[in-house]
C-alpha cells in the first residue's frame, strides 16, 4: 500500500499504522505533493500527531501541509458561514448535497476540501430565484437542472431535481424528496452518479478524496445497504457503484462493512483514477469531445424531456473561443 493511503486510514478510520512504518524526506515529499494532488493534504496533515516524531515529515513539507490544512480551514469557514447567513435570508435550512454534508463525517470537518455548495431546492427552486434576484443577486438558470449563484464569496447550485429521482419523470416522488435527501442511500446515489458522469464526459478523474467520502458515507451506521441496492437497481450508475465500492475497499484495505456482490473491477482504476492529459488548443478540446456532449445531451432528454446538447456545445465552445482570443491578445 501507498504511504499516503495508509496514513489517510490511520487519521480518517483510526486504524493503527504498521510497527514498521517509516518514511524518508524523500517518500514524505512525494507523499506530500499526491496528496496535493488527490485533495487530501489537510488530511493528511492530521497524520502526523499519530506519528513518533522521528518520523516526522522535513520541515518544509510540514510547512507546505501546515497550510494546506489552514486553506481548508478558512474555505470550510467561509462556505459554513454563507450557508448560515443564506439560510437566514431565505427563512429556511435547504437540504445539502454532497460538499458540506459529507465534511461532517470525517474526524476534522474542515479539512475535507470541497468547491461549492449544492442545495436541494426542489418546487420552491423558482420561487427562491426570484427572492435571490429581488436582493440583487445574479441567477445563472441557463440549465434546466438548477439555479447557479454566488453569495458571499461562495457558489451555490440550488438543483431543481437530481438523476434518478426526477419528480417531472413520475410526479409521485415530489413529495419524498426532501425526505430523500437526507438519506445516506440517497446520498451515495447522487455521489455515484455525479463522479460517473464526471469521470465519463468531463475527463475529471476520481480522486482519494472521493474515494474516502465513498468509504465514510457507506460505513454510517444509518446507511441502508438493501435501500441503496434498490435505488440503483437498473440504472446508468449500478455496475459503476458496485466496481467503486470494491475499489475503494482495495485501494485503502478497508474491510466491506456488508456482503457485496462480486464485481471485477481490475480496470476501474485506469478508467475512471487516471488524469487525462488535456489538448492545448481549448478549440480543439472542443470539437474532439463533441461526441460526449451529444452523449450527455441525450441523457439528459432521457431523463428531463430536454435535450441539452446546444447548451453544452455552444456554452464551451464560446469559452474556447474566449480562451484562444486570450491567449492571441497575449
Amino acid at each position: 500500500m501507498d504511504a499516503c493511503e495508509t496514513l489517510l486510514r490511520a487519521t480518517v478510520f483510526r486504524l493503527p499504522l504498521p510497527d514498521d512504518f517509516i518514511l524518508s524526506p524523500e517518500t514524505w515529499r512525494a507523499t506530500a505533493s499526491r496528496a496535493m494532488e488527490q485533495g487530501v493534504g489537510a488530511l493528511l496533515y492530521d497524520a502526523i500527531p499519530c506519528l513518533p516524531r522521528c518520523n516526522h515529515p522535513p520541515r518544509e513539507t510540514l510547512f507546505a501541509l501546515a497550510a494546506a490544512a489552514n486553506r481548508a480551514e478558512r474555505g470550510y469557514w467561509q462556505k459554513q458561514r454563507a450557508y448560515e447567513t443564506f439560510s437566514l435570508l431565505v427563512g429556511k435550512e435547504y437540504p445539502m448535497l454532497k460538499g458540506l454534508s459529507l465534511a461532517a463525517l470525517y474526524p476534522t470537518p474542515q479539512h475535507r476540501v470541497f468547491g461549492d455548495i449544492d442545495l436541494f431546492t426542489g418546487e420552491e427552486t423558482e420561487t427562491l430565484t426570484q427572492l435571490l434576484e429581488s436582493h440583487g443577486i445574479a441567477c445563472d438558470k441557463k440549465n434546466p437542472r438548477h439555479t447557479t449563484f454566488v453569495y458571499q464569496g461562495v457558489l451555490f447550485e440550488a438543483h431543481r431535481w437530481l438523476d434518478y429521482w426526477n419528480p417531472r419523470k413520475d410526479p409521485r416522488q415530489a413529495a419524498s424528496f426532501p425526505f430523500a435527501c437526507e438519506r445516506r442511500s440517497f446520498q451515495a446515489l447522487f455521489l455515484s452518479e455525479g463522479l460517473n458522469y464526471d469521470a465519463l464526459f468531463f475527463d475529471k478523474a476520481i480522486t482519494l478524496r472521493n474515494m474516502l467520502d465513498w468509504a465514510l458515507l457507506t460505513r454510517q451506521p444509518d446507511f441502508d445497504r438493501e435501500e441503496f441496492n434498490r435505488m440503483k437497481k437498473n440504472t446508468e450508475v449500478e455496475r459503476f457503484a458496485d466496481a467503486f465500492d470494491s475499489h475503494c475497499n482495495t485501494v485503502l484495505r478497508l474491510t466491506p462493512p456488508s456482503p457485496m456482490p462480486t464485481v471485477a473491477c481490475g480496470n476501474f482504476s485506469a478508467m475512471f483514477c487516471r488524469q487525462r492529459k488535456r489538448r492545448s488548443s481549448p478549440l480543439l478540446r472542443v470539437l474532439l469531445r463533441s461526441g460526449k456532449y451529444v452523449r450527455y445531451g441525450r441523457c439528459y432528454k432521457h431523463l428531463y424531456g430536454e435535450n441539452m446538447f446546444r447548451h453544452f456545445y455552444w456554452e464551451n465552445l464560446k469559452a474556447a473561443t474566449r480562451s484562444l482570443a486570450r491567449f492571441l491578445h497575449s
